[in-house]
């Protein structure tokens, strides 16, 4: 029985992954209509999902499975309504089945019947019709559409971020007529769709048989009802949540239709289950502009999305080490009020102004401020004297601003321990209290070269970093990580890494970079994000400015790892970190730097035993390929 269901179900998605009789002797028993006219015993569908037959656990464990940037967490079942009178897909349907003799017959979706079709020869036709059917319709199709592109995607992008949601289309439509089998239950990921794909399910006609879905990732969970009307959408995780349909024990005909939709951080849209016949067609909605192609020869552009959710924007500075977030402040009036001439270095270099060339070479063609937070900004302003106007008019806009982005920033920490498995209050307190210890930079680019790196590669001494750029230009290069694809045997990846412009996103958008400290307090598992500054477009010249904000804990916070040691021997030594103050650490990181700086050739010379155990120290103190500069000479 079990073998027969497989053919007979196709393989399977959604509730017909095995369609079963509720006995054996009425497997191919097809229920009569007037006349005696045989009716279909089983569910027809559209928009088939095929696998090959065979197809078990062994070898789906060899498949290397969808490359995404975050696995979509499980996703609770919920309601969604919508308007019949903006999405009548019912009157869409009815419309469709009225003038299909060739499928049913019937005065309504409630009555209409799949005729002819008591065996499986017939029942293959009937669906290769109804499939046809539901991809030409101009009407479905583009109520369809509508519906998800503006009500149902909208809803999904602002729940889980990313710049792409990918959904299925056409979407799937059955008939389960009066006296049809039911569908065993099942979850789709075993039929070869994505964890990160979410079903939604709702009734086209007025039919009391409804879905039935598991309330948790077991086999032995309880399966509790969607209650659900022609209106109404059931939303529901169902690659993980196991999903059923009874024998439809009423009068009159289930009429439904059903797809998925796929947060793009979520889903791999070149991914196949290896033995996959037959698979959905999709589309995707992009929710913001592509950005901007850089008209040099230099300008790659990285795939960065802003995430609406900030506890889906922890995690993926957690897996990538950069995230980009919309901020609840604008530092529009910042930027404007920057004074034009800083032609020298005014006040305390670490809380003040300073000039190109003013705090070392990391600012050879940038000027600006840079202010400590448990100072206030005005500080410097009210003793310069003839600048004193317009440095007060700067700083009364910066401290605004910045006491919008420190409120920002706790909501965001918050969200990033829970990411680390730590407890939420982590970054609030004693010594780690990261925002009260952080600095602020807000600086312009000047007399640098298109094309020209102005800001040398780096990784912010930080625990994260949040840039924020001016509304007309960006000029900020991540290093982002590729990998290329070989298939033999077996599927083997190579990785290379590359300098690309980031997108520009402008004054309410901040991008998240996880800094050195990040990096080695999690044993390197978070990435560390290396960046540089490279002019490559006009605007770049005229009009790049930012603000950083450099977070960091306090002088004597004493630095221990968050996690435990790696059982692996090898993996330990690599990610040690000495226990001392983060002030030790900073002195040590920065003596390194400078002095690397400035014995670079002859370093490269030594290859003595003690020169090792040199190198080797500042390794159990900052990742091996990175330069640590000053928190007060850098910023992006």
């Amino acid at each position: 029985q079990k073998k027969r269901a497989m053919e007979e179900g196709g393989g399977g998605t959604s509730d017909d992954a095995s369609v079963v009789a509720s006995s054996p002797e009425r497997t191919m028993e097809a229920p009569q209509g007037q006349g005696g006219t045989t009716h279909a015993a089983f569910v027809l569908r559209s928009s088939v999902h095929i696998l090959q037959k065979g197809i078990g656990q062994r070898r789906r464990a060899k498949d290397p499975g969808p490359r995404v940037l975050l696995e979509l967490p499980l996703v609770a079942t919920r309601y969604v309504s919508y308007d019949l009178g903006e999405y009548d897909l019912r009157g869409a349907m009815w419309r469709l089945l009225k003038d299909r003799p060739d499928i049913g017959s019937g005065s309504s979706l409630e009555s209409f019947v799949v005729d002819g079709a008591g065996d499986k020869v017939a029942f293959y036709e009937k669906q290769k019709l109804l499939t046809a059917a539901v991809a030409g319709c101009d009407e479905l199709g583009s109520v369809f559409r509508r519906f998800v592109e503006e009500d149902l995607a909208p809803r999904l992008q602002r729940e889980f971020g990313g710049r792409r949601v990918y959904y299925q289309c056409p979407p799937t439509v059955r008939i389960q007529c009066p006296g049809g089998a039911a569908v065993r239950a099942h979850a789709d990921g075993d039929y070869g769709h994505q964890r990160g794909e979410i079903n939604y399910w709702t009734p086209l006609s007025q039919c009391a048989t409804t879905l039935w879905v598991a309330e948790e990732v077991n086999k032995n969970a309880r399966y509790v009802p969607l209650e659900v009307d022609v209106g109404t959408i059931g939303v529901f995780h169902g690659s993980l949540l196991r999903h059923y349909v009874p024998k439809n024990e009423t009068k009159v005909t289930r009429v439904s239709i059903d797809f998925r939709l796929a947060p793009g951080p979520y889903f791999d849209p070149e991914w196949r289950l290896r033995g996959t016949l037959a698979d959905h067609e999709r589309r995707s909605v992009e929710f913001f502009p592509p950005p901007p192609q850089v008209e040099d020869d230099g300008g790659d552009v990285c795939d960065l999305a802003v995430d609406a959710d900030l506890a889906v924007a922890a995690k993926r500075l957690v897996e990538t080490g950069v995230a980009v977030v919309r901020l609840p402040v604008d530092a529009s009036s910042v930027f404007e009020a920057l004074p034009r001439d800083i032609s020298s270095t005014r006040g305390d270099p670490l809380h003040g102004f300073h000039s190109a060339k003013g705090l070392g070479g990391y600012n050879e063609f940038r000027e600006g401020c840079v202010f400590q937070a448990n100072r206030p900004v005005h500080d410097d302003a009210e003793e310069e004297g003839d600048d004193s106007s317009q440095d007060s008019s700067f700083a009364a806009a910066l401290e605004s601003f910045r006491r919008g982005v420190h409120d920002f920033a706790r909501e965001f920490l918050v969200h990033l321990a829970e990411a680390l498995l730590l407890e939420a209050s982590f970054f609030e307190t004693n010594d780690w209290d990261v925002v009260s210890a952080s600095q602020c930079h807000v600086k312009r680019l000047v007399n640098a070269t298109l094309g020209d790196v102005a800001v040398p590669a780096h990784v912010d001494p930080s625990l994260i970093s949040l840039v924020v750029h001016g509304p007309r230009a960006g000029g900020l290069e991540l290093l982002v990580e590729q990998e290329n694809h070989h298939h033999t045997n077996d599927v083997t990846h190579e990785s290379s890494s590359s300098f690309k412009r980031q997108p520009h996103f402008g004054p309410t958008t901040a991008t998240i970079v996880a800094g050195s400290l990040l990096h080695l307090l999690t044993r390197r598992r978070v990435p560390a994000c290396k960046h540089r500054v490279r002019p490559t477009l006009q605007a770049d010249l005229r009009d790049r400015v930012a603000a950083t904000f450099f977070f960091q804990p306090a002088p004597d916070a004493i630095l221990r790892p968050f996690f435990p040691p790696d059982t692996d021997d090898n993996a330990e030594k690599k990610s040690h970190v000495n226990e001392e103050t983060y002030a030790q650490w900073k002195a040590r990181a920065y003596a390194t730097y400078f002095r690397n700086n400035t014995k670079k050739k002859k370093k490269k010379k030594n290859t003595t035993d003690t020169a090792a155990k040199q190198d080797d120290d500042v390794l159990a103190l900052r990742p091996a390929e990175e330069k640590i500069p000053s928190p007060a000479s850098v910023g992006a």
